[in-house]
């Protein structure tokens, strides 16, 4: 029994890192992937809470003799994806085993819970909430493991201190890289785990451990501030500084906002749902159901109790925030401890069907194993069809994000200083910057100057300390909390001062000068500034960058639209009512049905 669990935990991981390395793709992904790879290569400190235990093992990572750095970075997630699906099959193969105990059958033992635990590490693998984040560097596999790690230590040795100190090590790590999602994973570790006869003497070792560790690690963000490491959001050399980064407090805001959101935790508990049903099918789902009962039926209630609670626990970790995307990769993120949940309770059905017909006659046991086989294949496959074929082949295709940051930089002349709004454009320069060495010359700005991050003091500080042409500009910052516009005009008298359109920057349009991805900043005392560029030149570069245009990758999408429909209200805005119209109508061509996109356009006069 022991072989065929471990073989099967063996193959299910080898089968998925397969996939994963065949279609990984060597670029850098939208959102925070580019934010990571920077960190990680300058061992600096990305968006709180700073995520250091992953961090350094990312480092580690990117520090391998092959590939480039986007290809070593992705590698990271697949990685971990992978060794969760190997945890998936382990914990799958015991729920099985509890049904097989129950029906003391030695055939049903030593085979189907290992084929149980092999179909649901394959399912998991190939759902395509896992592809989506095993694709790209991300903190969510890398977390998943961790918990699903401490699941099989505390369900094979419970009550055991020394299994409960290596449980509460991996559960740390985990605090340590994203405490919100391990947090709601404690209680299903602690139900494995716990015993009456344990003792309070185990139990407060164990938590000791985990406290000590957490501690640790996060040491990380007050060393790493003290030398001044990049990027970063704060100053974290303070103990004041360092709690306020470990405590994502600028993210606090998104728990239960759901007015602000115009959503309701139930309709985010529906949208959850469906989620989990279109990555792993709505047959799986049903089929989870009915390892629930089928456990408590055998008598191993405390198993189905834990699988809930990794289920049920890790819901409101996406569910309680004010608004739930199921076309976000990062909400498919949250939500991988209760996939694999789902897929373990699925299998372990699947695997009981013969196990229970152990005690019938040949012909009836005959069937109930070809039966078996057919179900257990059908909840190994039925993600991939689901979703994950198509994950597979949308990330495996993945250029644009690269495309259009070469666009954006060919478009910026020598010795600029650049604005970019959006973050996930801005991780993305920022990346070009740092590790690609792209643009040396040009001054990179987040135009907020991060200034949701305790005012911005730290980056406004540094990046004045970096280009002392900023001094003035960031002086006037850290003195006001506001963009200095006159400060910004007189800037772009001595050198190009190019910035992004952006909803949240009330630029006087009298004073800049459509030129594609970016604005130009008109100096004081210039008359007349020149034509814009013709917009209908910049379309066509963004459709020779974007080679599936309109069909594009989700994220590709929300940054062109931003770009498109920002662009085009700055445009409008200085009369340029031609030029607005080419940009709209592209952006209605990659979202036909938005509506604010179209009222926006009709407003213009058109139809």
């Amino acid at each position: 029994m022991e072989s065929g669990r471990r073989t099967a935990a063996l193959v299910s991981s080898a089968v998925a890192f397969l996939a994963y390395l065949i279609a990984l793709p060597p670029v850098p992904y939208w959102l925070d992937a580019p934010e990571f790879m920077a960190a990680g290569a300058n061992l600096g400190l990305p968006h709180p809470p700073g995520h250091p235990s992953m961090l350094l093992l990312l480092k580690a990572f990117l520090l391998l003799p092959f590939g480039d750095m986007a290809f070593r970075a992705n590698l990271f997630s697949a990685t971990f994806a992978a060794v969760s699906a190997g945890l998936v099959s382990l914990l799958a193969t015991d729920a099985a085993s509890a049904v097989s105990v129950v029906a003391h059958h030695p055939h049903g033992r030593s085979r189907w819970p290992a084929l149980g635990g092999l179909a649901a590490g394959i399912g998991f693998a190939l759902s395509g909430s896992v592809v989506l984040q095993a694709m790209s560097v991300e903190v969510y596999t890398f977390s998943c493991a961790l918990v699903l790690g401490a699941l099989v230590i505390a369900t094979r040795y419970p009550a055991d201190a020394r299994a409960g100190c290596l449980a509460a090590i991996l559960l740390a790590l985990g605090l340590a890289n994203h405490h919100l999602l391990v947090l709601l994973a404690i209680p299903a570790v602690a139900m494995a785990w716990l015993r009456r006869d344990v003792r309070w003497s185990a139990v407060l070792a164990v938590a000791a451990t985990g406290f000590v560790v957490t501690v640790a690690c996060y040491l990380y963000l007050p060393v790493r501030g003290a030398a001044g490491a990049e990027p970063t959001w704060a100053d974290t050399s303070s103990f004041e500084g360092t709690f306020w980064y470990a405590s994502a407090r600028i993210f606090a805001a998104s728990l239960g906002g759901h007015a602000e959101a115009g959503s309701s935790m139930g309709e985010n508990a529906i949208k959850g749902l469906g989620l989990l049903a279109g990555a792993l099918s709505p047959l799986v789902l049903v089929a989870s159901l009915a390892g629930v009962w089928l456990l408590v039926r055998s008598g191993a209630g405390r198993w189905a109790l834990v699988l809930l609670l990794l289920v049920v626990g890790n819901l409101p970790s996406k569910v309680a925030m004010g608004i739930l995307d199921p076309s976000n990769p990062d909400d498919h993120g949250y939500f991988l401890p209760a996939v694999a949940g789902l897929a373990i309770l699925a299998a372990a059905a699947g695997a009981a069907l013969p196990i229970l017909a152990a005690s019938l006659g040949a012909t009836a046991r005959r069937v109930a194993s070809g039966l078996g086989v057919a179900v257990l294949a059908t909840l190994a496959l039925a993600p991939l069809a689901a979703s994950g074929a198509t994950m597979f082949q949308e990330r495996a295709d993945l250029r644009e994000p690269s495309a259009l940051a070469r666009s954006v930089w060919e478009s910026v002349p020598p010795r600029a200083v650049l604005l970019s709004s959006h973050y996930p454009v801005h991780f993305l320069l920022m990346y070009g910057q740092d590790i690609e060495g792209a643009r040396p010359d040009v001054t990179l700005v987040q135009q907020t100057l991060y200034a949701k991050a305790r005012g911005g003091r730290t980056y406004a500080t540094r990046l004045g300390a970096r280009d002392p042409d900023l001094g003035p500009f960031t002086r006037s910052f850290l003195w006001t909390g506001d963009l200095d516009w006159e400060l910004l005009r007189a800037l772009a008298a001595r050198r190009p001062v190019r910035l992004m359109a952006s909803d949240d920057l009330a630029a006087p349009l009298g004073d800049v000068r459509f030129d594609g991805w970016t604005f130009d900043v008109v100096p004081p005392g210039v008359g007349t500034p020149v034509p814009p560029l013709e917009s209908a030149a910049h379309l066509a570069d963004l459709r020779d960058a974007v080679w599936h245009w309109p069909t594009v990758d989700i994220e590709t999408r929300r940054v062109l639209l931003r770009h498109l429909a920002t662009a085009g209200t700055w445009l409008a805005g200085q009369g340029h009512r031609d030029a607005a119209i080419r940009l709209l109508d592209a952006a209605l061509e990659l979202n036909p049905r938005d509506a604010l996109l179209r009222r926006m356009r009709l407003a213009l006069g058109g139809a």
